[in-house]
């Protein structure tokens, strides 16, 4: 019998949404200045990310983002808005210096990896607070 994947369904099956359908957010935004909203840009990214099917690492990376074959689960949030313009390591970064004690907390900081977007537990990021 070959591998199953979390949903029962054989590993590498393609899988298809058929529960109701899910309305299109749009965005306001457009911080690429490509013609494309942000919602739109997001979440064209993540499928971009999702078709070249990283393999799961996740080591510490210096720089902070491992490369594009390799990633765990939050690289595809980052580089899914990266493709609408954002830096994700960069917002996160001015997030840890407006409240670093809260900050280092929550966070362990080691010295080869001071900080990586990509490994940082959940409810330590207070998102957008720029």
């Amino acid at each position: 019998m070959g591998a199953i994947d979390a949903t029962g369904a054989p590993a590498g099956a393609a899988q298809t949404y058929t529960g109701p359908a899910i309305a299109k957010l749009t965005s306001p935004a457009d911080s690429d200045h490509d013609g494309i909203d942000d919602c739109t840009d997001i979440l064209q990214g993540a499928k971009l990310d999702a078709k070249v099917h990283p393999a799961y690492d996740a080591g510490c990376y210096r720089g902070g983002y491992p490369p594009a074959n390799r990633g765990a689960c939050i690289d595809v949030v980052w580089r899914a808005f990266k493709n609408a313009g954002y830096d994700l390591k960069d917002m996160v970064d001015a997030n840890q210096e407006n409240d670093y004690l809260a900050f280092r907390s929550r966070m362990a900081v080691t010295a080869h990896c001071r900080f990586d977007v990509s490994r940082v537990p959940s409810g330590v990021l207070k998102p957008w607070r720029f």
